[in-house]
């Protein structure tokens, strides 16, 4: 596997190349890997393989379609707040323990409101 590397969108927008946006993962396995059904198997969701091919609009999944090349920089995402952003990067020292990601959104909600701009 490699490290992660950008490519542009038809409407200019940098999109990460990594397996989070790749067709042939599975969905993550923890907060930090996924799987690939091209034989990868775990894999870490900010790299990318030889095999790496960007989902593509597909009409009988149209969740796909929502996250494909030529939909990317469209708009209709969330922006998370930098707040939220820097609470995340910084959790261990703030609140003084490991937790995972759905764990420290729990506790930022309950905090301070939506994550969402």
């Amino acid at each position: 596997m490699k490290e992660k590397l950008t490519t542009k969108n038809m409407y200019g927008a940098t999109i990460v190349k990594c397996c989070a946006s790749c067709m042939h993962n599975v969905g993550a396995v923890n907060e930090t890997t996924r799987k690939c059904d091209e034989g990868e198997g775990d894999v870490q969701i900010n790299s990318y393989c030889e095999g790496w091919v960007m989902r593509v609009k597909d009409e009988k999944h149209p969740k796909l379609g929502q996250l494909d090349l030529q939909s990317a920089g469209k708009g209709g995402g969330k922006i998370k707040k930098q707040h939220y952003l820097n609470y995340v990067l910084n959790f261990k020292e703030i609140e003084g323990y490991d937790a995972n990601i759905r764990e420290i959104r729990d506790m930022y909600t309950k905090k301070f409101g939506s994550i969402y701009v």
